[in-house]
């Protein structure tokens, strides 16, 4: 499997049988001759692509040249008024004298002959003149989409596999979109797993020199291969290319690089693994490639073993989300105020209502009364708080609790705990 250019076809070719296939090699060497030192090529308005209609006494005959002027059909034939005798020899001519070599079967002409005599005008469509494409200087072999499969990259940054297209700037921009979680890109990526190959370099040997259906010289396209960027190494004489880490591929403007499925919000405190569709054979992270990525994406800390084994197992069975969030960091944790707790309630009371109605004001609580060396209440230390951190490690900082001031008189004691708290007794 060989990655080139490949010129673009308008229509199915006519395919000779062996014998007229070399008929058609002897005429394309005596068209290519037209292009000798000795004859000068034919104008540019004469020998370009699309419908053109050449005239002569007898008639005119139509000619449609492909965009890659590597085929000319004959579309039709009409007749003049004249009483002109038509013949084989009267298209060929005609043909020749723009600068394309008829090479349609005998029998085939002699049919169309015929056609014409009875009603003065042909249509239809005959392959009159092929060229020959350059061939190809070497180039780059998708090794990863398997033997079976052809691989193309078109317009710089779009590869075709078969009938399926990836579009690695869709993939860029959207990683590099601002964040909007639980979008899901329409986007069908490649993942490849850490040191798996993805291309080899082929020999950029040097190819023939092709010819257009007016024999004029098409010269093979340059040797070009890929560079390699992020995530991205060449092994083997540096004539493969291999994944450095897990991840999707993307190749813009001939650079090969490695697309992280790790984006981290804009205060790291929260990692997200994107889940793309994939083209087969389809490659799916494992622990040790997930605590990389996360590495990789300055991720220090929030790592837990268990959910990225859980998250793990749901991607070999396809249980997930587009967006899945696999690691976070710690928010702080603010300080307690200091606080007075008492050993009776102080709460005041609208008095016990009694079974007849009335009500009992001594149930006030408006005096309460203690004994000597009872626990009145305690105070409680205010607490410092917990530091939070990012996912990179950054230091989260967090704000103490107030504290409450207490004086205990003459008629009562304190004693201080070791965990700071203080107790006040009558």
């Amino acid at each position: 499997m060989i990655f080139c250019a490949a010129l673009p076809r308008e229509s199915p070719r006519f395919m000779p049988q062996n014998a007229e296939k070399q008929k058609l090699d002897n005429l394309l060497q005596k068209s290519a001759q037209i292009t000798s030192a000795e004859d000068p090529p034919p104008a540019e308005e004469m020998c370009s692509a699309g419908i053109s209609t050449f005239e002569a006494s007898w008639g005119t005959v139509t000619v449609d040249v492909s965009s890659d002027l590597l085929e000319a059909y004959l579309i039709s034939v009409a007749l003049s008024d004249s009483n002109e005798k038509i013949t084989s020899t009267s298209i060929s001519t005609l043909l020749q004298k723009h600068h394309l070599s008829c090479n349609l079967p005998k029998k085939i002409l002699s049919d169309l002959i015929q056609s014409l005599q009875d009603q003065q005008d042909w249509s239809g469509r005959l392959l009159v003149a092929e060229g020959r494409p350059p061939g190809v200087p070497g180039g780059v072999d998708f090794v990863m989409f398997g033997e079976n499969s052809s691989a193309q990259l078109i317009d710089g940054d779009t590869l075709q596999i078969d009938d399926e297209i990836l579009s690695f700037q869709e993939l860029i921009d959207f990683f590099n979109s601002p964040l909007a979680p639980g979008s899901c890109p329409g986007i069908l990526c490649k993942a490849i797993s850490a040191g798996e190959v993805i291309a080899e370099r082929q020999e950029p040997l040097k190819a023939r020199v092709g010819r257009d259906v007016f024999g004029r010289t098409i010269k093979p396209a340059k040797f070009s291969g890929l560079m390699v960027d992020r995530n991205v190494q060449l092994i083997k004489d540096r004539r493969s290319f291999a994944a450095m880490s897990y991840g999707y591929i993307a190749i813009i403007d001939r650079h090969l690089s490695i697309v992280s499925p790790i984006i981290l919000s804009d205060d790291e405190m929260t990692a997200w693994y994107i889940f793309l569709p994939q083209h087969e054979p389809v490659r799916m992270p494992c622990f040790k490639d997930l605590v990389g990525l996360l590495k990789n994406a300055g991720v220090s800390r929030g790592i837990k073993q268990l959910p990225l084994e859980k998250f793990c197992h749901a991607l070999e069975h396809g249980h997930v989300a587009c967006w899945n969030v696999i690691a976070k960091g710690q928010p702080p944790i603010p300080g307690e105020n200091a606080k007075l707790a008492f050993t009776k309630d102080r709460q005041k009371s609208s008095g016990k209502i009694m079974d007849n109605g009335s009500i009992d004001l001594r149930e006030l609580n408006i005096v309460q009364t203690v004994l000597a060396d009872s626990l009145i209440a305690t105070k409680h230390p205010l607490t410092e708080g917990v530091a939070g951190y990012t996912l990179t490690g950054e230091p989260i900082e967090t704000e103490p609790g107030e504290d409450l001031k207490v004086e205990a008189k003459d008629n009562v004691r304190t004693e201080e705990e070791e965990d700071g708290s203080i107790r006040f007794y009558a």
